[in-house]
């Protein structure tokens, strides 16, 4: 990632944390996958067993949440956040309290029906009352991809015909 920042002219626009994104702080095991370059590589475990991940390696890394990310680096707002982390979204969400997602303005990210049902996604977002939801259709290379558009103006849901 460092090497792709440096050789677009980024540096001074990106900041790089060597760590996860999870639902508690501590560390996981990271379970490494050379499929799609390392693409569906996860900290998932029940992902890993139910999309039949083919794990290389197992690495312990450092897992920080959403909300220690925004007070680390004293984030106000954050115009997107992208969530690709292979079944561990639903559980992400679930850890933003109401100041974390007055923060967010928008939501792009995948999910997955191997680590967690689309109806307790739904749910979840439903329940904040300030998003609009859309679907992207599925692509056989990458998942299913959802952008969740957020705002207090949008207070909606869109479902596919």
């Amino acid at each position: 990632m460092r090497e792709n920042v440096d050789r677009n002219g980024f540096a001074d626009r990106v900041t790089i944390q060597q760590c996860a994104i999870g639902a508690s702080p501590g560390f996981v095991n990271l379970f490494v996958s050379s499929y799609l370059g390392g693409a569906q590589s996860t900290t998932v475990p029940e992902f890993v067993r139910s999309a039949g991940v083919p794990v290389i390696q197992e690495i312990l890394v450092e897992c920080k949440t959403l909300s220690q990310i925004f007070e680390e680096f004293s984030l106000q707002s954050v115009r997107l956040c992208k969530l690709d982390v292979e079944g561990a979204e639903l559980a992400i969400l679930k850890t933003l309290s109401h100041a974390d997602l007055a923060r967010i303005q928008s939501f792009a990210l995948e999910y997955h029906e191997e680590a967690y049902d689309l109806d307790s996604l739904l749910r979840l977002v439903l329940d904040w009352q300030i998003h609009h939801v859309s679907f992207i259709e599925e692509h056989s290379c990458i998942g299913n991809i959802s952008g969740l558009l957020c705002g207090p103006e949008r207070p909606c849901v869109s479902l596919p015909a």
